[in-house]
């Protein structure tokens, strides 16, 4: 049996329960409760079923790969597996529809991407000059994001002579940078080389990473947070003056995650937990005190694009929260969306991690680590990104779920607690995640 290590009796729990809530939600859908939340429950956007069959081929490559990679991560350096996870990426995008869908469908589809907004941009410094203005005219992504989120698409599509799948390709080259980071955040947090290889691997396949890491701008945001952790765990252990680098990858993830995405304060609450217990139980500061100089860069940087390029940035956010919740905190005049929405949320992340990593979850003894070891740096810093996350969605973030895509930066977090995990029960996860994300990606479309 190929999958004897993963507990089955909690995959069929979780199933059930998965099964349950979406019939309960469609049935208070259907007696016109307003839930706010999808029939495709727990998907936010889901297009289909339907069967790609134009896809079947990438998807062979994709099983092919997978099978070879995940024997041998012993034998591969980290820019092999790193290229690996990345072809992993772009082959299951591939099995969604082939080129088309991959990499140009994902920006031009419909008329309210990004992309939509960027070519209709002149010229960059007017257009952002008056951006805090002209908010509430954009269409639906970039209004609720800052403006460097349509700018760098504008930028990329300036250098391609204009084309999507350029662009496409780009991202999915920026999104891929978050492989070999994540191997310097599970190094530094105690694997070892092939047990890094292995986590790469489980991290390309999983199906967020896999579906919203190519052709997205959520998975672009994803390479410059995990740049923010790998810098913050690079300061965890150091007793004397951390690595320039570190430091630099810290202030640097945290500036130009904040730049394209206001979900960018999930960073300041996952980095500030970490600093808080590297205090408390290491009596060290250095993440503290770093993470505190690296958010008054980025409110110089936020002054200086005011003076220089008349952009407000708190001005532009204060427009997004009224966007997305014009009549205010969600629970007082909607309690039921507000918690149907968060219910959907939890539920997303939880589906796209993967069926086997979430009932790994349930069994932390067996994935060689504990959720009570608080002296654990891994499972220290997981739970300071769920912490962050669960905070954001108390406090009304997501509106509509949506957040196996925009929280995205989440999933490294999640990732952490496994580097002690047995190497058989890693690639039984690796086979069980590609298999879920394949057929997720053969039978049905999710971006919009």
């Amino acid at each position: 049996m190929i999958f004897r290590r993963i507990p089955v009796r909690t995959l069929l729990i979780i199933a059930s329960a998965w099964a349950f809530l979406a019939a309960a939600n469609l049935l208070l859908l259907q007696l016109g409760v307003p839930l706010g939340t999808p029939r495709s429950f727990p998907i936010s956007v889901f297009r289909g079923p339907s069967f790609h069959i134009t896809g079947l081929p990438y998807a062979v490559a994709f099983a092919a790969l997978l099978w070879f990679a995940s024997r041998r991560p012993g034998r591969m350096g980290v820019l092999q597996a790193s290229l690996a996870g990345l072809l992993l990426i772009v082959l299951g995008n591939l099995a969604g529809g082939g080129i088309d869908a991959a990499f140009r469908a994902p920006f031009t589809e419909g008329t309210y991407q990004y992309y939509h907004d960027a070519i209709r941009i002149e010229s960059w410094r007017p257009w952002i000059g008056s951006f805090n203005s002209n908010q509430t005219e954009l269409l639906m992504h970039a209004r609720t994001h800052p403006p460097f989120a349509v700018l760098l698409h504008y930028a990329i599509l300036e250098l391609s002579g204009g084309r999507p799948v350029f662009l496409g390709l780009a991202f999915t080259l920026l999104a891929g940078l978050s492989l070999p980071l994540l191997y310097s955040i599970l190094r530094s947090s105690g694997a070892g080389r092939a047990q890094g290889n292995r986590l790469i691997l489980l991290f390309a396949v999983i199906p967020a990473v896999n579906i919203y890491g190519a052709s997205c701008l959520d998975g672009v945001i994803l390479a410059f947070s995990s740049l923010f952790l790998a810098g913050a765990a690079s300061i965890l252990d150091c007793t004397d003056y951390p690595p320039p680098t570190g430091v630099i990858a810290l202030c640097l993830g945290l500036l130009l995650t904040n730049m394209l995405t206001f979900g960018g304060i999930f960073l300041l609450g996952a980095g500030g937990l970490i600093g808080i217990w590297q205090y408390l139980v290491r009596g060290r500061k250095g993440v503290l005190i770093w993470l505190a100089i690296a958010f008054l860069l980025l409110l110089a940087t936020l002054l200086g694009l005011e003076a220089l390029l008349e952009y407000d940035h708190l001005k532009s956010f204060r427009t997004a929260c009224s966007i997305e919740n014009p009549e205010g905190f969600r629970l007082l005049h909607a309690p039921l969306a507000y918690i149907g929405t968060r219910i959907e949320s939890v539920c997303e992340v939880a589906l796209f991690l993967s069926l086997g990593l979430l009932a790994m979850m349930f069994h932390p003894q067996r994935s060689g680590f504990s959720w009570t070891d608080l002296r654990s740096t891994p499972t220290a810093a997981a739970l300071s990104g769920i912490i962050s996350l669960l905070a954001m969605l108390l406090c009304g973030a997501f509106r509509t779920g949506e957040t196996a895509r925009a929280a995205l930066f989440l999933y490294p977090y999640l990732l952490l607690p496994f580097v002690q995990t047995d190497q058989h029960l890693l690639r039984e996860l690796i086979i069980f995640a590609g298999l879920q994300t394949i057929i997720m990606q053969l039978f049905g479309g999710y971006f919009w």
